[in-house]
């Protein structure tokens, strides 16, 4: 045939009866012509009627553990035609906005967490297809429902950060801030978070702060109220109705040293290492020097030849009392600090550091 006499022409199997088609349009009146090949083929049927299986009509799951089986029927195409199945979801009764898995030539889906993402009625329908050039589609005779009741999960595991663990802090050193890494809730729900301070490694007693969804925490007298050595973890709740809780993955230590500032009980009696914080030590020590009157003083570190291997302080002390640190930078093992003053005093108090 001729198409002379259109413009615009357009070709494909229109009808789905396995040709080519071609439409037309003449520059007469406006008007569609329509040419038509022969076909060899019949006009496309739709895959045939089929039903769900199960989960049955109106299942409940609770405490869930993923996946989900979905069955149903097989879709018989009349025109033998290969037939591929897609399964929507939506927690739309209307089918709105769904959610599609799709299942190939399989009469089965396997359907996780990526497609329930929270608990509640969810309906489901299966589409079925056929493999034309225009294909033609089927919906499973049934739209069913279930309900799913997702278990709570509790927050996900996180680290302490800073302080590092062991490390030592002297009074004039407060506020000491806290940090550890965010916990992310598998449900996407807010975080809170509780930090756990205790002299018991067991946490038998503790004192607890609120940090919010803040991922650190200042802290001072307020909480170390001794010295000693203090055990700090921090506690990740979710925001569930009926939430659940996770411990940090590490528990760490610090050493605390509030030393005795002068003239708050008076002047000590006599010169002496008043302490030596924490003993053992593992990288710094805390010195508290009591001073009776002012003099010239020094405090030096021996190792166990009785050879000088450093030296803490040189110079007037007032009358009070007075926290001075040593870092050790040699071998582990054990040491003397020696107190010496200019007018013959003097003091020593053994301490081990540790690596």
């Amino acid at each position: 045939d001729s198409y002379n006499g259109a413009y615009d022409v357009y070709t494909g199997d229109f009808d789905g009866d396995d040709d080519v088609d071609i439409v037309g349009i003449a520059f007469h009146a406006g008007t569609v012509t329509w040419w038509e090949q022969p076909g060899t083929g019949e006009p496309n049927e739709a895959p045939g009627a089929f039903s769900l299986v199960s989960p049955e009509d109106g299942a409940s799951f609770e405490d869930l553990e993923f996946p989900l089986t979905f069955v149903w029927d097989e879709s018989i195409d009349p025109d033998g035609d290969e037939v591929s199945y897609t399964v929507e979801f939506s927690m739309d009764p209307d089918f709105g906005t769904t959610t599609d898995v799709a299942a190939g030539d399989n009469t089965m889906a396997n359907v996780g967490e990526e497609v329930f993402d929270e608990s509640g009625t969810w309906y489901w329908r299966v589409k079925a297809t056929d493999d034309r050039a225009v294909p033609l589609s089927t919906y499973s005779s049934e739209e069913w429902s279930f309900d799913i009741e997702i278990a709570n999960q509790p927050p996900g595991e996180f680290s302490l950060l800073l302080p590092a663990d062991g490390a030592s802090f002297i009074a004039d050193d407060f506020p000491v801030t806290f940090e550890w890494e965010q916990s992310i809730d598998p449900e996407g729900g807010t975080v809170t978070y509780t930090v756990e301070f205790s002299t018991d490694p067991d946490f038998t007693e503790s004192t607890e702060v609120d940090a919010g969804d803040d991922t650190q925490v200042s802290v001072g007298d307020d909480v170390f109220d001794e010295s000693a050595t203090w055990y700090w973890r921090v506690t990740a709740t979710d925001d569930h109705p009926e939430p659940l809780s996770t411990l940090s993955t590490e528990e760490w230590s610090l050493s605390i040293d509030l030393g005795t500032p002068a003239g708050e009980h008076g002047l000590p009696d006599c010169w002496a290492i008043a302490s030596a914080f924490p003993n053992p030590f593992n990288s710094a020590v805390h010195i508290t020097i009591a001073a009776p009157d002012r003099s010239e003083a020094r405090v030096d570190v021996f190792n166990l030849l009785g050879r000088r291997v450093d030296t803490v302080w040189n110079g007037a002390l007032e009358a009070g009392t007075h926290t001075m640190q040593w870092r050790a930078n040699g071998p582990a093992g054990m040491y003397f600090l020696r107190l010496q003053t200019a007018s013959g005093e003097s003091d020593a108090v053994r301490i081990t550091y540790v690596k």
